[in-house]
């Protein structure tokens, strides 16, 4: 018994210091915790008071920053008001300078441009250059319905020609008789004069009246149209009377001719040559005939101004021996012609004015043919069967009868 209970209490005993030794080390280890705990608390204590006076010295400079913005807000808005207003002023200046280019501009294009025709003003719709188009579109278009109309009456291609030729000169002329006569009356009530002071107006006359005359001549073609179709009714002269049947092309030309005599300076024909004149083919384009002199004007040339550049050629049937440079020129011209009457020709009844249909047919049906009053002159260029032997048609002949291409084709 004794024994057992030494053995028990060595046990205890060295549970004992089993125990205590745990102690010890679990108390070493929380000693060193506490050393680390309270450096780490000193440690944050002096970082909390650093971070405290740079909080205070971080106060200190933004109350002198907020007094600083304060002031520099002040300054902006005074900077402000100063530029709003220097750019007010800048803007004035700037209005006032364009206004004084536009007026410097203006004064220099009317001093370039009165009574110069070598500069355009592109703006406008009825420059030069676009009359000279309509004078051609007046040639290739409303010239030969006219020419159809007239030649039912006189059944000459040359009487037919020469009338239409000179209703375009008459037309020009009463356009520039009354281009000068309306110049005289505006410059009048412009000048509160009433008198009636017949005087040639000169190229001097002011270029805003010009232009006035140019920004209104829609409304003045068409009283000018209707007092030249009374001039027509009140003339005595029979040729003049032959414009009243071709209405369109009167017209154009009044309108053509109007427009052409209030230009600044006036477009004009060039002088008419009579028959024995050189061919001067920088003026003149053949008609149906070329050669080395003029036989007769078909349509007039048309100038930039008197004496001035050419803006379109006339047109003349020509004469006498001719170069091959001129018989170049009169193919191309005549195929030019040719296709301008070709267009009406597909009209159905555009030929039948100026062709004698003195139609013949054998037998067999194997040909047609027509002669044409003054048009032998064209070269042949297509051949068909007449009394079986091959001959030569004039160019457009195929053109005008329905059934040559099939007698064309037998030959």
């Amino acid at each position: 018994m004794l024994s057992e209970l030494r053995l028990q209490i060595r046990a205890d005993a060295k549970r004992l210091k089993d125990f205590e030794k745990e102690s010890n080390e679990i108390i070493f280890s929380l000693e060193k915790k506490l050393k680390h705990t309270e450096k780490n608390l000193f440690q944050r204590g002096r970082t909390i008071q650093e971070l405290t006076e740079k909080l205070n010295g971080t106060k200190s400079t933004r109350n002198i920053y907020t007094v600083q913005r304060h002031k520099v807000n002040k300054e902006m808005c005074r900077l402000n008001e100063v530029l709003q207003h220097t750019l007010s002023k800048l803007h004035d200046t700037e209005i006032e300078l364009e206004e004084t280019k536009t007026r410097l501009s203006k004064a220099m294009g009317v001093r370039l441009t009165d009574n110069n025709p070598n500069i355009a003003d592109l703006s406008d719709r009825n420059r030069p250059t676009k009359l000279a188009e309509r004078f051609t579109e007046l040639y290739d278009n409303q010239w030969t319905d006219a020419f159809e109309c007239i030649y039912k009456y006189c059944h000459s291609e040359t009487k037919t020609i020469d009338i239409l030729l000179y209703i375009l000169q008459d037309s020009m002329t009463f356009c520039q008789f009354k281009e000068q006569e309306q110049m005289q009356q505006l410059q009048c009530a412009f000048e509160l004069s009433y008198k009636q002071v017949h005087r040639k107006c000169s190229n001097d006359s002011p270029k805003s009246l010009k232009d006035c005359r140019k920004a209104l001549s829609s409304y003045a073609m068409r009283n000018l149209y209707e007092m030249y179709i009374s001039h027509i009714k009140d003339s005595e002269d029979r040729v003049l009377n032959k414009a009243l049947e071709i209405g369109l092309f009167t017209k154009e030309c009044i309108e053509l001719c109007w427009l052409m005599a209030i230009q600044d300076p006036p477009i004009v024909f060039a002088d008419e040559l009579r028959r024995g004149c050189n061919f001067d083919t920088n003026l003149l384009k053949p008609y149906t005939t070329s050669g080395t002199f003029v036989d007769y004007i078909v349509w007039p040339a048309l100038l930039l101004y008197k004496n001035g550049p050419v803006l379109v050629k006339g047109v003349a049937q020509g004469y006498g021996r001719k170069s091959d440079n001129q018989q170049m020129q009169f193919d191309k011209s005549k195929d030019d012609n040719v296709s301008r009457l070709s267009k009406s020709e597909r009209n159905n009844d555009s030929r039948k004015m100026n062709i004698d249909r003195n139609s013949q047919k054998d037998e067999s049906g194997g040909f047609y043919f027509a002669n044409i009053p003054g048009q032998s002159h064209f070269n042949t260029a297509k051949r068909f069967s007449v009394f079986r032997k091959a001959s030569h048609i004039p160019i457009g002949f195929d053109l005008v009868n329905t059934e040559f291409s099939k007698t064309n084709n037998d030959t």
